[in-house]
C-alpha cells in the first residue's frame, strides 16, 4: 500500500502532492460539482444534476465544455495589498437561460484539517472578500466604477478532519438586511454578493445507498472505503459517470488516505512508546522516593536504637564508675572493672 501511495505521488510531477490536493483533482469533476453546486448555490435550488451542468463555466469553448472536468479560472491572486492568495477551485457559474454569460464565482477549498491555529471561519470571509476585490479592473470583472456589474461569490469550505461535534454541519454566511430606522427594502442584488459555506462531511451514516449529499461527501473524503467501492456507489447512486481519469482519481485518493493512516498508527505508536518512557521514569522516580523514604526511616529507627543502647550503657557505666569513687576505690581499679577513664 505504501509503494501503490508513493508512486502515486511521483506520477504527479515533482510537486509535493498532498491528500488535500487529491481531492481537489475529484471536485474539479463536473459531476461532482455539479451535486455541490445543487445544495450550496441558492440559484441552483431545485435544479437537476443536468441543469447544473449547464451553468458550469457558461463562457468556455464547446470543445472544453465538453470535458469532465472544469476549466477553471486563474487560482492566483495578487489584487491588493493583502498578498498572494492561491485558491483551490475558482471557476464561473451562469444562471438558467443566462447561456455564454457569466453571473457569479464559485471558489471550493479543500481544508485537510479544521484546527489550524487560528479560525478557519476567518480565513473563509477573507477568501470571500477577495473574490469580490479581484473583480475590479480584470478582464472577467469590472472596470472603474461599474459597481454595477460586480458579481456574487461562493467560497466553499470542505473540511475532512474535524472532531466529531462537528460531523455533518453545513453552515451558511452571508449578508442580510436589517431596518434600523424608517423601513426600507433594497434589492437584494445590491447586497446579496458573498455566500460562505462551511461543510463538514459526517464521519459516519446510516445508510450508504440513501443518495443524499451528505452520504455523497462521506463516501469521497470521510468514509475510507477503497476505491472499488466508492466508485460502485457513485455510480449508482448519484449518477457519477466513473470515467477513466475519475476512477484513477479515486483510486491514488483512496491509496493516499490509507497510507497517511497507516504512517499515522505507526507514528502514534512511536509517541505512545516514548510517552510511556517518560511517564513511566516520572514514576518510578515517585515510587523510588517513597521506598527511599521507607527504607530511611526503618534504617534510622534501628541505628537510633542502636546509639541509644550504646548511651544507655555508656551513662550507667558512668554512675558505677561515680559510686566507686564516692567509696574510696583506687583509680586505676575502677577504670579497669567499669572503662572508663578518669584522668
Amino acid at each position: 500500500m505504501q509503494i501503490e501511495a508513493a508512486a502515486a505521488i511521483d506520477q504527479l510531477s515533482n510537486k509535493e502532492i498532498s491528500y488535500d490536493e487529491y481531492c481537489k483533482k475529484v471536485l474539479m469533476n463536473k459531476y461532482v460539482l455539479s451535486h455541490i453546486s445543487r445544495h450550496v448555490i441558492t440559484e441552483f435550488k431545485g435544479m437537476s444534476i443536468k441543469e447544473v451542468l449547464t451553468c458550469l463555466e457558461p463562457d468556455t469553448k464547446e470543445g472544453i465544455k465538453q470535458s469532465e472536468k472544469i476549466n477553471g479560472m486563474n487560482t492566483e491572486d495578487i489584487t491588493g495589498k493583502g498578498g498572494l492568495v492561491r485558491y483551490d477551485v475558482l471557476c464561473g457559474l451562469g444562471l438558467p437561460n443566462h447561456e455564454g454569460k457569466v453571473d457569479m464565482f464559485m471558489n471550493i477549498e479543500a481544508q485537510g484539517k479544521d484546527n489550524m491555529g487560528y479560525p478557519l471561519l476567518k480565513r473563509s470571509i477573507y477568501y470571500g472578500s477577495r473574490l469580490l476585490v479581484r473583480q475590479k479592473n480584470t478582464p472577467n470583472g469590472f472596470q472603474k466604477t461599474n459597481y454595477e456589474d460586480l458579481k456574487k461569490v461562493y467560497s466553499i469550505w470542505i473540511c475532512m478532519k474535524h472532531s466529531k461535534k462537528k460531523s455533518g454541519v453545513m453552515n451558511r454566511y452571508s449578508l442580510h438586511e436589517e431596518h434600523l430606522g424608517t423601513a426600507y427594502a433594497f434589492p437584494k442584488r445590491h447586497y446579496d454578493l458573498m455566500n460562505i459555506i462551511m461543510i463538514y462531511p459526517p464521519k459516519e451514516v446510516e445508510d450508504i445507498h440513501d443518495g443524499t449529499f451528505m452520504t455523497l461527501l462521506y463516501i469521497l473524503f470521510t468514509s475510507g472505503m477503497d476505491s472499488t467501492r466508492k466508485k460502485e456507489i457513485l455510480t449508482k447512486s448519484y449518477g457519477i459517470p466513473m470515467t477513466k481519469e475519475l476512477g484513477k482519481e479515486l483510486e491514488d485518493m483512496c491509496n493516499l488516505s490509507q497510507y497517511i493512516k497507516e504512517e499515522g498508527i505507526l507514528q502514534g505508536r512511536k509517541e505512545g512508546r516514548k510517552q510511556g518512557r517518560r511517564q513511566g521514569r516520572r514514576e518510578g522516580r515517585k515510587e523510588g522516593l517513597v521506598e527511599g523514604r521507607k527504607e530511611g526511616i526503618e534504617k534510622g529507627r534501628k541505628e537510633g536504637i542502636l546509639v541509644g543502647v550504646k548511651k544507655g550503657k555508656a551513662d550507667e557505666k558512668m554512675d558505677i564508675a561515680k559510686k566507686m569513687k564516692a567509696e574510696g576505690f583506687d583509680n586505676a581499679l575502677i577504670e579497669k572493672l567499669t572503662g572508663i577513664l578518669l584522668h
